[in-house]
Parts: structure tokens; C-alpha cells; sequence
């Protein structure tokens, strides 16, 4: 996300399923060594702990979770470890269950936008595909307790999010240029007001209603908000033809914040509670 692009890629990834809740996480991996995946364990138990989850045992496949490394790692966090007999993967049938779900609804993302926008998407970006889709598993799998997999894996009475974050992986966004986010200085007058990205997922390090935006001139992705969604692709054939789409200002106007008299009203009363 940050500093000089680089030839390295994404290789593979651990899925982590918890067997109560059937939260999921994935780390993603530059190789399949062991250093990376107890890189992944690392993150793994860094993100549950940050929500005052303990992981005190796994149930892992041989091969690599079986090396001396990965089992001293376990060890040393006072954790237990048992293992599927060779060739009896269906031992741990709760992961290999999830990691087709995140297979297929990761490639459904991401061939939905290869089909509607073939001229930018690829499917090198099949990591952000397989992110986006833990995301939406974790958010959008209601119990029936009306929680979700995240809440109930957090003990979280309840959800927060807001369905209008979520958005059609791959599709175009146009992104106000930074000079007019910070305030500092406009733009010239001639130079265009925003830019164009594409839509890879939600960060994990911001708000809920924070996008990660790649840009498919420099291949940078940034968490933006000040932004314009386009879900339908429907400003893909004018883009093509150097066209303004028909259907540009209500894009911007059902994409931007209102503030409605009521929340304004709530506003004022809130300020003259706290001033008294």
C-alpha cells in the first residue's frame, strides 16, 4: 500500500476458521515457506487478541503445520495442536468447507468484474477478490441469534456496520484529487477534479466506510473516502468513448453524505447538552 512498487507477489494464503462462530481469517503469503506461514499465525493471533480473543488450540493439516518451527511456535504460546491423518482431510472438514467457500465466492467476485470492466481488471488481483470475500462471510452470515460470525467470534451484542459500505468488487471509483481533501491548495483550473480507481475491498486499518482504491496508473492502493462508486459499471462505455456518462450526477449525489433536519436537530441538541 505504501512506498516503491514491487516485482514480489502474493502466492498463497492460511485460512484460520474458528469451529464455534466459523469466523474466518486469512493471511495472506509471499511464499509457502515457514517463515511465512508463522508470519501468518502471527497476525493471526495478533487480530483476535486486539479484540480480546485467546487462541488456545488448532486443528491443522500435516505438511507444513507439522514442522518442528510451527510446533515450537505453539508450544511456546502455551497452545495445543492435533492433526488429520494423512490423506483424511475430511477430519478438518469445518476449514476445507470454508476455503471452498472462499474459493468460489472470491472467483465469482472477481470474474464478475473481468466480464464488466475486461479492460482493467485481471486476475492478479485475486488476493483482494479472496480478502472481500472473508469480509463480506464474516459481516453478512447472520446466526440464528441475529449475529453475525464477526460479532459472535468478538462477543459483540450487536452489529454496526452499515450496508451502504458495501460495494461490487472491481468497480470503477472516481477519487477527488488530494489538494482538494486537504484544503491546502485547489488545482488548476483546467486540471480534472478527480481521478479514476478501482474499487479492491475495505481497509482494515480504517473505518468501516474506508475504501482501498487501486490506481490503475501507478498500481498504488490507497484508503480513500471522498469518493463516487459506480456498482453497475455503468460509466465503463463512456469511459471507453470519452464520453460523460448520462447518469454522472446522480452517481455523485446518491454516493455523497446527506444531512437530513433531523440529524441536525439531534447536532444542536447534543452541543447545548454539553454546553450546559
Amino acid at each position: 500500500m505504501t512506498g516503491f512498487l514491487t516485482n514480489m507477489r502474493i502466492w498463497g494464503a492460511t485460512v484460520f476458521v474458528d469451529h464455534v462462530t466459523d469466523y474466518v481469517y486469512v493471511a495472506l503469503m509471499r511464499d509457502l515457506t515457514l517463515d511465512e506461514t508463522l508470519l501468518a499465525k502471527t497476525s493471526f493471533e495478533r487480530h483476535a487478541n486486539d479484540g480480546g480473543v485467546q487462541i488456545k488450540a488448532y486443528r491443522a493439516d500435516n505438511g507444513r503445520f507439522a514442522d518442528q518451527g510451527f510446533r515450537d511456535s505453539v508450544n511456546e504460546c502455551h497452545q495445543t495442536i492435533t492433526y488429520c491423518a494423512v490423506g483424511a482431510h475430511h477430519q478438518n472438514g469445518i476449514v476445507e468447507r470454508r476455503i471452498k467457500e472462499l474459493t468460489l465466492i472470491g472467483r465469482t467476485l472477481l470474474l464478475h468484474a473481468v466480464r464488466h470492466w475486461p479492460g482493467y481488471i485481471t486476475t492478479m488481483l485475486w488476493p483482494f477478490a479472496l480478502k472481500e470475500a472473508v469480509y463480506c462471510m464474516n459481516k453478512l452470515s447472520i446466526n440464528s441469534d441475529g449475529r453475525s460470525n464477526e460479532a459472535r467470534f468478538f462477543g459483540i451484542d450487536g452489529d454496526t456496520f452499515d450496508k451502504s459500505m458495501f460495494h461490487v468488487f472491481g468497480s470503477p471509483t472516481f477519487v477527488l484529487e488530494a489538494k482538494l481533501q486537504s484544503g491546502v491548495a485547489g488545482v488548476p483550473k483546467w486540471d480534472p477534479r478527480s481521478r479514476l480507481g478501482i474499487y479492491v475491498g475495505h481497509s482494515p486499518s480504517h473505518a468501516g466506510s474506508v475504501a482501498l482504491v487501486l490506481n490503475p496508473k501507478t498500481g498504488h492502493v490507497s484508503p480513500q473516502y471522498h469518493v463516487v462508486h459506480n456498482d453497475n459499471f455503468t460509466t465503463v462505455p463512456y469511459m471507453n468513448e470519452h464520453q460523460i456518462p448520462p447518469n454522472w450526477s446522480d452517481l455523485v449525489a446518491n454516493s455523497r453524505e446527506l444531512v437530513i433536519e433531523v440529524q441536525l436537530n439531534l447536532a444542536k441538541t447534543w452541543i447545548l447538552l454539553h454546553w450546559q
